[in-house]
Formats: structure tokens, C-alpha cells, sequence
């Protein structure tokens, strides 16, 4: 598996707009994505986290 994945990957999985996606990257940069050259790249375990329910306000919190 992929260690990081696209902004659109993550947006067609979860099913929120691409800009919603770059504002959370932009928010959490460093714990939900991180910027490589011009791109960002949301972290897998993060995603996962999404996926399963979890904030992204309880994930900077440390909560599971």
C-alpha cells in the first residue's frame, strides 16, 4: 500500500470536495498531510483514521 495518497483519491473515497481536502492539509499540515514540491500528500494513517470515523480535531488531540 501506498504510504500517502492524492488529494482526489482521498476526496473520491471520502466523498468531500478536493478544496475541503486542501484546507484540512493546510490545517493539519504535518499530521494530516504533508507538502511534497507543489503537491500535498495526505498520509495513509490518517486517511484511514477518516475513514473510520475518527475527527481530525480528536487525531491533533491524540485521541482515538
Amino acid at each position: 500500500m501506498k504510504p500517502f495518497l492524492k488529494i482526489q483519491e482521498v476526496s473520491d473515497e471520502l466523498g468531500f470536495h478536493p478544496e475541503t481536502i486542501r484546507q484540512w492539509c493546510r490545517k493539519y499540515d504535518g499530521m494530516f498531510a504533508i507538502h511534497i514540491g507543489q503537491e500535498w500528500r495526505i498520509k495513509r494513517e490518517a486517511y484511514e483514521a477518516l475513514k473510520a470515523g475518527q475527527s481530525l480535531e480528536d487525531m491533533k488531540n491524540g485521541v482515538s
